[in-house]
């Protein structure tokens, strides 16, 4: 068997390695955030807050960016030149809405060429970067930014303790990720590509072994940028229950999910193969960031187990005895009957000494007599009209009749009742 191939972002490691320029934002025109920056941005050096490496924009079949894997890249066999990319950290303070955050929190902050030069100019100077407040201000639409510093810094140790925070994100661990997915992608892609171009190749009338299958595959589509209270199914969830990785079958391949600030719902609950609905917006990673509370769906094996339980402790035949009526379906044929031992649904055959029964002869509480038994789907089937109790003298008068139609008050049952 073939070793799976380990892909691996390429990394900028000096100035000499960066590409051209890249017009990929996520600022709007006109907006700006403030906020302490969390790294030196020197590409020669491992920080937690900091990760420059260089990226393809890929048109088709949607807009997206990937990671370059460098001497394996796909995109640069093919002559497309890669372009700087630097996931930043910072500690903000007022955000792209110009709220102020008391206090400050952890976000992450995508820097093009253009920021990227502002920053190395600004090092050269010996100026500093880290633990500097600045003001980074979108100009224009082109990928134009001014960024801007203020005179407050934080102090080393405050610095620290940002950078290890619980919700300091790992950049390393989501670039891979996405090469990985992207690749992975890429490469069931072309081998698609290669089976459309050997049917091509084929005899009319040729059919290959896995067409079904493939065809399946072509049916898919790509993830939208928005899922709306969608359902979608648990591959796996991240040891620190940061994210999770879903699949849906509309959908090609997998994504991750992440949670955010002020979602309560806890990522580590979930398990393999389970069903959650989510709600959720693409960020710039092509990642998606839930916009609202999950909801896991109800385990309901146990209403079938409930149900058979129920069947089980129904008797085969009642002969003579008295139940209180709950609610009466004449649409379905049903009476919903109880006493202190059981409560069941007594059917009516559309044949058979019971099939002239009157349900408007009954009524909500009705003390009645029932004789029936048992059918093959478990269920109590009546074998006579059922017996109303008779009222009181001194508590009803003489041809009045107890409640109104009993047919208005449905509770539903066997669809169709039961047919003989």
């Amino acid at each position: 068997m073939a070793k799976t191939k380990e892909w691996k972002p390429r990394r900028v490691r000096s100035e000499d390695d960066r590409g051209g320029s890249s017009g990929y934002i996520q600022l709007d025109e006109g907006e700006s955030f403030q906020g302490y920056a969390l790294f030196e941005g020197d590409p020669s050096k491992d920080e937690p807050g900091y990760y420059e490496y260089l990226e393809h924009w890929v048109t088709s079949p949607k807009g997206h960016s990937v990671p370059c894997a460098g001497d394996s890249c796909p995109y640069c066999e093919d002559g497309d030149k890669p372009r700087d990319r630097a996931k930043s950290l910072w500690l903000v303070t007022r955000n792209e809405k110009k709220d102020e955050l008391d206090p400050p929190e952890l976000r992450i902050f995508n820097l093009n060429s253009i920021l990227i030069k502002q920053i190395t100019e600004m090092r050269g100077e010996g100026d500093k970067i880290k633990g500097k407040l600045f003001r980074v201000n979108r100009v224009d639409d082109r990928g134009n930014y001014v960024l801007t510093p203020k005179n407050e810094s934080l102090k080393a140790d405050a610095v620290k303790t940002a950078l290890k925070d619980k919700d300091a994100p790992d950049f390393d661990k989501l670039v891979t990720s996405q090469l990985r997915k992207a690749m992975e992608g890429e490469k069931l892609s072309r081998e698609l590509e290669d089976d459309d171009e050997d049917e091509d190749e084929k005899p009319k009338g040729a059919k290959a072994k896995g067409d079904k299958k493939d065809k399946k595959k072509k049916e898919t589509e790509e993830w939208p940028d928005e899922l709306d209270e969608e359902t979608v199914t648990v591959v796996s969830v991240e040891e620190d229950g940061n994210y999770f990785t879903a699949k849906h079958d509309d959908y090609d391949g997998e994504k991750d999910i992440y949670t955010t600030k002020g979602i309560e719902f806890d990522f580590s609950d979930l398990e393999e193969d389970q069903e959650v609905t989510v709600s959720a917006e693409v960020d710039g990673d092509g990642d998606y960031i839930l916009s609202g509370e999950p909801e896991v769906e109800d385990e309901e094996p146990e209403e079938g187990k409930k149900k058979d339980d129920e069947d089980d402790e129904l008797p085969d035949a009642i002969e003579d005895e008295e139940f209180e009526v709950v609610s009466i379906d004449a649409n379905e044929s049903t009476i919903d009957m109880k006493n202190d031992d059981i409560e069941f649904t007594l059917y009516f055959l559309d044949q058979g000494p019971a099939s002239e029964v009157d349900f408007d002869d009954y009524s909500e509480g009705d003390k009645v007599t029932i004789s029936a038994e048992k059918d093959s789907s478990g269920d109590l089937v009546a074998t006579e009209i059922p017996k109303k109790k008779k009222a009181k003298k001194d508590t009803a008068k003489k041809g009045d009749k107890k409640g109104g139609k009993a047919a208005d008050k449905k509770k539903g049952g066997k669809k169709g009742g039961k047919k003989k």
